[in-house]
């Protein structure tokens, strides 16, 4: 069987002499992230690279793998830190930030309270705030979204001008599991053909954008600009409101009955959803957020948008609901 187009992709795009001097300019991702390690997943669908692999071997710029390492560095000296080796080990493309959260949020937890630590089972991390040990779960909202940026991520590899035309503000559902491989395939395999895109380049040079791929059956395009005369293109808009409405809902639930929460209070749920570009749009442009009431099992849930190279804040938590006096000790004093 012929290797998939995104098997390919990685062969070609993955920069292995890259990765290897990153991990020796920055110590803490490469103890936590050894090369030989990495080269594992180079035959493993549907990403055929470490979610690590892919960054450190493709990113042009450094300035992420400096912050990167700091929060490895403050992360891996906590008690507990072998707990959390599934997540280095995984080679889920969308693992990266779930990573990263976490390491956000211990660190912001080492900033607010004492003797935070990874824990042996239950919560991702526990804090002592007011002389009283507090559980925090962390979740990130990414569900088809991970897939769509490891989408966007490839693409621009290929040529900076090819993006994804999707129904913005409606939820929308990619391939998952074992289908997850040949939807990849299908996305990727025409971009092996450089006629193939050097005739779509010239057609976007007539006119653009230009639609080189459409997959009705999971509501996305893939289109390509060019140096022609602009034409509008469709897309379905969802209403904000009711968008924040679903995505709020799903965040608060999604942890509700994970990591045995009900049997350790006080906690909290913290939710980041940065790669939600659409839950950033609709919620910047409101200015206030409802968020629905917690399940009775979790005591708080507090939503941000933090990237990597942010460090959170008590602004940061202001989107939260649940026990107010619970949330008033997650606030920097």
């Amino acid at each position: 069987m012929p290797p998939k187009a995104q098997q390919e992709l990685a062969e070609k795009f993955i920069d292995w002499g890259l990765v290897a001097s990153r991990c020796d300019r920055f110590p803490e991702i490469g103890r936590c992230f050894p090369v030989d390690d990495l080269r594992l997943y180079s035959d493993k669908e549907p990403f055929y690279g470490h979610y690590m692999a892919w960054r450190l071997g493709t990113w042009a710029n450094d300035d992420l793998f400096s912050r990167l390492n700091e929060l490895l560095y403050l992360a891996s000296r906590l008690p507990n830190w072998r707990h959390e080796e599934h997540l280095l080990r995984s080679g889920d493309y969308s693992d990266f930030w779930s990573l990263t959260w976490q390491l956000q949020v211990a660190e912001f937890l080492s900033g607010i309270g004492s003797d935070v630590r990874w824990s042996k089972q239950g919560p991702d991390l526990s804090v002592v705030l007011d002389s009283e040990r507090h559980f925090v779960e962390c979740y990130v909202l990414r569900k088809s979204w991970g897939m769509l940026e490891f989408i966007r991520h490839i693409l621009g590899l290929i040529d900076e001008s090819i993006w994804i035309r999707y129904p913005k503000g409606l939820r929308f559902s990619l391939p998952q599991d074992k289908d997850r491989d040949c939807f990849l395939d299908q996305v990727f395999r025409p971009f092996l053909d450089e006629v193939f895109l050097s005739r779509m380049k010239k057609e976007a040079d007539t006119a653009y954008p230009v639609l080189v791929g459409t997959y009705p059956e999971v509501g996305i395009d893939v289109m390509l600009d060019g140096g022609g005369k602009y034409q509008a293109s469709n897309n379905a808009v969802g209403e904000p409101e009711h968008y924040l409405g679903i995505r709020l809902k799903e965040g608060v639930n999604a942890k509700a009955l994970s990591n045995r929460l009900s049997a350790h209070h006080p906690n909290a749920v913290f939710v980041n959803y940065l790669i939600d570009r659409d839950f950033q749009v609709a919620a910047n442009i409101r200015d206030r957020v409802p968020i629905p009431d917690p399940p009775e099992n979790l005591d708080a849930v507090i939503f941000a948008c933090v990237g990597i190279d942010q460090k959170m804040n008590e602004e940061d938590t202001s989107r939260a609901a649940g026990d107010q006096e619970v949330i008033s000790r997650f606030r920097k004093r």
